[in-house]
This record gives structure tokens, sequence and C-alpha cells, in this order.
């Protein structure tokens, strides 16, 4: 115990140097922007410190939890988005612990819990999200807390855990909408490993407070600004971004005319009376945060028409997603090809890790990291192939971590097992 527990404090330690470091990096060496996301969550903050509902109307498009925590760091340590970072550097560090944990749900071999948290606490997309203003961090960390317990859960049959398991989701999607609909996914998570007879049972727990979070939230953007969403954002991002991305490989069009182009049409059907010549290269960022249900609604009919209008290139600009969402951090001080060759050799570990699970059996960690990892790919791509990077995949990284921990130290164990003979 008092092993593990060192192995664990040095990890948490590990990967607290490597985001500090790299906070150092863009606040002093290279001095970074705050990327948009950040700026929309600090005047959130800003909003709830002055009750100004201009600023809270920000929570249309984004959940509460994280902006609350950025107005509880502001509150108790000032203004500087510092401090933010730093808090978001607790969180990934966690995860790293919570990664540990669940790779020795799965695997007898110490090495796989050991390597998969090294993993975690270097893995470049990971410390770079956390050296910024952005919900990911927190997030990860509750999504990974609802992955152990559900693992939990397949294996002891507890009815406590299926609960746990559905208030960490809960929160993750308060804190970053993406993981909303995770619940309707892991029902395939209950089917396929939990008794036949039982298994609705479980599911039924574990879904009632993710399903609540997202209804009450739902709700109160309903009561305050005439909105029937749970994030905007969804919506903003399938036309400004998927739609935009799909007319611009389909007819050449320079993508900054098309989004001027469904600004306009936005307008239109909304009956605004905004004359042409107002909508400019930003105008567009008008719809983020609407307090205008139709403005939502033109949104996201919008998008559907460009899809059914080019639905080959609706699919054929899938790769480009992928591309983006696992390629490359945007802003990692790495030449790029090195960024990219590391990431090419941990998805190839994973796949080996993934194969070798399931050959083995062990259907636990396969069908759990399957249906995670194609959910959040599946709904990433949905509403976007553009403006994103391997950000969109970290809320997954834990279980490519345990994956590629696994298929680097299976043939290791397996080399032990014939040397001994």
């Amino acid at each position: 115990m008092k092993r593990e527990l060192a192995i664990k404090i040095g990890i948490v330690a590990l990967a607290i140097a490597v985001r500090l470091g790299l906070i150092y990096y863009f606040l002093v060496v290279h001095p970074t922007n705050i990327v948009s996301d950040g700026i929309e969550y600090l005047l959130i903050a800003r909003g709830f410190e002055l009750g100004e509902p201009y600023l809270l109307g920000y929570l249309i498009a984004r959940p509460p939890l994280f902006p609350l925590v950025v107005f509880g760091v502001r509150s108790l340590f000032g203004d500087a988005p510092v401090y933010v970072a730093i808090a978001n550097t607790l969180f990934s560090s966690l995860t790293c612990v919570v990664g540990y944990d669940l790779a020795k749900r799965f695997s007898g071999d110490i090495r796989v819990p050991l390597l998969t948290a090294l993993i975690l606490a270097l893995d470049p997309t990971l410390a770079v999200v956390a050296a910024f203003v952005q919900a990911e961090p927190l997030a990860n960390l509750l999504l990974g807390l609802s992955l152990l317990s559900l693992a939990r859960l397949v294996q002891e049959r507890q009815p406590a855990e299926a609960l746990w398991a559905g208030l960490w989701l809960a929160l993750s999607a308060l804190a970053r909408p993406t993981s909303l609909y995770f619940a309707a996914a892991a029902v395939a998570i209950f089917i396929l490993l939990l008794p036949r007879a039982t298994w609705w049972r479980y599911f039924i727990i574990f879904a009632i407070l993710p399903v609540a979070a997202g209804f009450g939230w739902t709700w109160r953007n309903y009561q305050t600004a005439g909105v029937f969403t749970y994030a905007s954002v969804a919506d903003f991002n399938m036309l400004y971004y998927r739609a935009v991305a799909v007319e611009h490989w389909a007819t050449g069009e320079d993508p900054d005319a098309i989004r001027q182009r469904y600004a306009w049409e936005v307008e239109q059907r909304v009956e605004s009376g905004v004359p042409r010549e107002k909508i400019d290269s930003g105008y567009f960022w008008i719809n983020f945060a609407p307090q205008d249900q139709r403005r939502l609604t033109a949104m996201r009919d919008i998008a559907i028409k460009v899809y059914l209008a080019y639905p080959f290139w609706y699919v054929a600009t899938i790769p480009i997603g992928l591309y983006n969402m696992l390629a490359t951090s945007m802003e990692l001080p790495v030449w790029r090809p090195v960024e990219i060759g590391l990431n090419v050799v941990f998805y190839l570990f994973a796949l080996r890790g993934l194969w070798l699970a399931w050959r083995a059996g062990r259907r636990d960690l396969a069908i759990i990291s399957l249906t995670t990892i194609l959910y959040f790919i599946a709904a990433t791509l949905a509403s976007q192939t553009t403006g994103m990077s391997t950000r969109m995949r970290s809320p997954f990284t834990i279980l490519l971590a345990v994956l590629a921990a696994e298929g680097i130290v299976a043939p290791l164990a397996l080399r032990s097992r014939r040397a001994s003979q």
C-alpha cells in the first residue's frame, strides 16, 4: 500500500512538473493568447462576479461547472488566467492516478497501471490542454472516474457503483457537453457485460443522474432565455464548422464567404432586418449563444440542408476530421512530424492492446474501451471536422493509455515467461 501511494505521488509530481513547464513556456518563453473557449469561460466567471446578464448569457453555449470553477479560482487567488491553468494542471495530474486505478482493474500485471500513468503524465495532448483555460482537464477527470466506477460495476455488480458512475458522468457533462449522450451509448456496456436479466436495473440507476442533469440544464436555458438546448455550441459548430467544411470541399468556395452567407441566411430566417452589408467575417459569432430559439433552429436546419445537398462530401470530410482530431495539438512547441510520429506509435500500441484484450477474452476492457472511444469520435465528428486538434481526443486518452500499456507490456510478459521455462 505504501509503495503504491509513493508511486502515485511520484506520477502526480511528474505530471505537474511537465504541465507547469508548458505553462511557463506559453506564459514567458512564447507568450500565447488565450484560446476562444477560455475567453468565454472567463467572461462567464466575470458574469458570476458582477451578476451581469449579458455575460451570463454565454451559459446558453457552455454548461456551468467549469465556469463556476473558474469563478472560484479567481475569487480565491486573483484574476490572472494562469491560476486557472494551475488548477487544470491539478485536474489533469489527478487523471493519471485514475488511469492507474483503471488499468489495475483490468490487469494483474503491475507494469500496466504504472505504464498507463506514465503515458498520461507525459502525453503531449493532456499536458497542452492543461496549460490553458479549458474545460477538458476537469471534464476528463470526472469522465475517468465514471469509467472507473463502470469497471467496478462490471466486475463487482454493486448498484452503488452504477450510481457513482452516473454521478461522475453527469458532472463531466456539466463541465463539457461532449459527455452528455454517453449514457445512451453506454447501454452497450450494460447489455454486453452484465447479466441479461438484470442489466436494465443497473442501467436505470446509472442513467438517472446524467438524464436529470441534461434535462435540468436544458430546462434552465429554456426558462431563462427561451432556448431549449443543453449547449448551443453543438448547433453552432454543426453549421459554422461542419457544414462550412462540407460546402467548401464540395464547391471550392472560400470558407469565410460561406460563413457570411450562412449568417445572412440565419438573419433572413429570423427576420431580424439586419442589412446584408453588416454581415462581415466575424458576424456569425452572434449566433454562438443565441437568446432566440429561431436562431438555434435556423442553424440546425441550414446545416442539415447542406449535409443532404452534399452527402458524398459529408462522408469524405470525415478523414479530415479524424486527422485533425488525432494528429497534432495546435500549440505544442515541437516539430509537427515528431508529434505525429509519437501519436502514430501511441495509437498502434493501443490497437495492439485492444486486439490482445479481445483475443484473450477480456471483454470488459475491450467493450468499455471501444464504446467510449467510438462514442467520442462520433460525437465530435458529427458537429465538427475543422478548427480542432488532439484536444478533442483527450476524453478517451485515459483508455488509449490503458490499451497502449497493455500492448507494450504483453510481449514483455511473454518473453519473461519463455525465459523462465
